[in-house]
């Protein structure tokens, strides 16, 4: 859809249809419906009728596997059966059917039989294919792609990814190589982009937005936890990467690895999910001297007065990160409000991601639009009494730093949730007897929520209750 907006002629009409919800498109109209039904054609004429259009110029069907699991050649075939129905009744005189049907699909045949068909006997649908030579498939096995230093290479190479060998046993087995995985690599030449992307996390490779990347395998181990009760409790078959080459950002060798907390298929929470009601706290202290604690499981849970909530919001394209909606920000009695300079209106139904924050564990700072970081740091200028300095490349608004010097109330406005931050939650040493604002400004969205602003608060995750909650705590003393 985003390429015919781009091609289209000013005035034209872009309309997609398809059976599940895509991120808006500008200048595009988007129907969720199945093409098979009256009340999908009825939409598209209205909408041609309120756009004073008789026919389109262009019908294309996307052609591809469905990224349903349980698809079936049948399912495709009555897919291009129902798009070519529609071509014949919205075409112009002059208008084109495109599609593209893959050599080797179990429908191969007969499928371009009835193409054939129609281009010789459709009085008003031209349809547009090009029959391709028979190639013998490049086979490349499955634990070949999973172990590669360099699987991009291995895409290059082969066309399908094979588990027929006693050395795929123990991937074609896995509860990870589903029927949609094993769907996938039969014929990698018809993979999409969100194929793709489910495939590659096949490999463990982790990047993040300092510059930090690890790369290298990905394994399966039984992880063993202590547990309240006094018992150890062992869980098998958990996916984790072995890092053979891990580099640059805040990698170093005091850290012996990476826990991974969002929502990502092959996050540990994920892989935990049910066994720990998909639940988790943690409480971050504000030194390396002493260990920050996680939990897990319905002991992550508080209570009391203090307790603050707030909803957890999903992008359903991007289960990895949670969202939170931040309201405002107040210096003292000053509130500065969350507006992006690309906010949409929160009016839509559809996920707008610069309309609210992340909040991360893994990052260190936290990262504002630009005009609101701007209010913020003009209004800690004001309630702070000292002449600010110059701090280390990279940090915006430092102080030399006294034992006398007072700091303002700095509170942070989510739904349903105020926070009230200490000095350590938003100003850092940096060394030399200096301290800066751990705020930073970002022209473009994601913005994020940084671990500094969570120091010394116990932050619980409810996931089914879809709810991040906050308890002011010293963190050094959890037990």
């Amino acid at each position: 859809m985003r390429l015919a907006v781009l091609k289209i002629q000013q005035g034209g009409l872009v309309v997609g249809v398809g059976l599940h919800p895509i991120r808006p498109v500008p200048d595009a109209i988007f129907i969720q419906e199945d093409i098979a039904t009256p009340e999908c054609r009825d939409t598209i004429r209205k909408y041609m009728t309120e756009n004073g259009f008789t026919g389109f110029d262009l019908v294309m069907h996307g052609g591809g596997l469905s990224s349903d699991t349980r698809a079936t050649p049948w399912d495709q075939a009555s897919q291009l059966t129902e798009s070519i129905k529609l071509a014949t009744e919205f075409l112009s005189p002059k208008g084109a059917f495109v599609t593209k049907i893959f050599n080797g699909a179990q429908d191969y045949n007969p499928m371009l039989y009835c193409l054939e068909q129609v281009r010789y006997s459709s009085r008003r649908a031209s349809t547009s294919f090009k029959k391709e030579e028979s190639i013998p498939k490049r086979v490349v096995l499955a634990s070949d792609f999973v172990w590669s230093e360099t699987p991009l290479e291995v895409f290059g190479i082969a066309d399908s990814l094979s588990f027929n060998d006693d050395a795929c046993l123990s991937l074609r087995g896995h509860n990870l190589t589903t029927r949609r995985v094993k769907m996938i690599c039969k014929d990698l030449r018809v993979m999409d982009k969100q194929h793709f992307k489910h495939l590659m996390k096949k490999l463990h490779f982790v990047r993040y937005g300092d510059g930090s990347y690890s790369t290298g395998n990905l394994a399966f181990e039984t992880l063993t936890f202590d547990s309240t009760s006094g018992r150890s409790i062992q869980l098998p078959n958990i996916a984790f990467g072995c890092g053979h080459n891990t580099a640059t950002g805040h990698f170093n060798e005091k850290g012996s690895g990476l826990v991974g907390l969002g929502g990502g298929e092959l996050s540990l929470i994920s892989q935990l999910g049910s066994k720990i009601d998909s639940k988790f706290s943690y409480c971050l202290v504000p030194s390396h001297d002493v260990s920050s604690k996680f939990i897990f499981g319905s002991n992550a849970e508080m209570t009391g007065k203090d307790v603050l909530s707030t909803p957890l919001i999903s992008d359903p394209f991007q289960k990895t990160f949670y969202y939170l909606a931040l309201e405002a920000i107040s210096v003292n009695e000053n509130k500065v409000p969350f507006i992006s300079d690309t906010s949409s209106t929160k009016d839509t139904e559809a996920f707008q991601e610069d309309n609210y924050i992340i909040i991360d564990s893994g990052t260190t700072f936290t990262f504002l639009p630009e005009e609101m970081y701007s209010d913020i740091e003009s209004e800690i200028k004001k309630a702070i009494q000292v002449e600010p300095t110059v701090g280390p490349n990279g940090f915006n608004l430092c102080y030399p730093f006294d034992d006398s010097m007072t700091f303002p109330e700095v509170t942070v406005h989510f739904t349903d949730a105020d926070i009230k931050l200490d000095a350590g939650n938003y100003f850092v040493p940096v060394g030399g007897g200096f301290i800066c604002l751990s705020f930073f400004p970002s022209k473009t969205p994601p913005y994020l929520y940084g671990n500094v602003a969570q120091i010394n608060f116990l932050v619980e995750y409810a996931l089914t209750e879809n709810k991040v909650s906050f308890k002011p705590t010293d963190c050094t003393k959890q037990g």
